[in-house]
């Protein structure tokens, strides 16, 4: 159950450093899945640079959730992606990452914050949103399911490993 103090809210450029911070613990989680996935030395100042990049360019849907002692619990960041001119649907949105505090979760916050993405999106006339997970993220996948999502594509991938001399 949502407390009637969380707030969802646009994140401030003040907050983008808290968000980067999230999102770092997300790659730190995801790493279990896919060494690929660990967060380097410079994660946060990289994830702040992208988030700035992305709203500079006008492209970002950064959210945070912010709980009764002013905190930020959560975090949703999204952007709108172009598509290439032979597809019918110009702009895509994207959910690049949405993760909520551990001991914050399983009480409707991710939803919530998922249910203001998409009226960002909605509003910022995008037709259609994706979510990329790692496969072997069960939750997730089943997170993103129960909120209509549903499989559309599916990347494959594999490491090469460091170059050949």
């Amino acid at each position: 159950m949502i407390s009637s103090t969380l707030t969802i809210r646009s994140a401030t450029a003040a907050e983008h450093e808290a968000v980067a911070r999230l999102w770092t613990t997300l790659l730190d989680a995801r790493s279990t899945y896919h060494a690929s996935h660990a967060p380097s030395d410079d994660s946060v100042e990289a994830h702040v640079a992208q988030i700035e990049h992305w709203v500079g360019e006008g492209t970002a849907i950064v959210q945070v959730a912010i709980d009764a002692s002013e905190t930020i619990v959560g975090a949703c960041v999204g952007r709108i992606t172009p598509r290439p001119a032979s597809l019918a649907e110009e702009r895509i949105g994207r959910i690049e990452m949405i993760v909520v505090e551990p001991n914050h979760r399983d009480a409707g916050i991710g939803r919530t914050m998922l249910r203001a993405a998409v009226e960002d999106f909605r509003r910022a006339g995008v037709g259609r949103l994706e979510a990329n997970i790692c496969a072997e993220n069960s939750d997730a996948i089943r997170f993103f399911e129960r909120s209509r999502f549903e499989l559309h594509t599916v990347t494959l991938s594999r490491d090469l490993g460091p170059p050949q001399s």
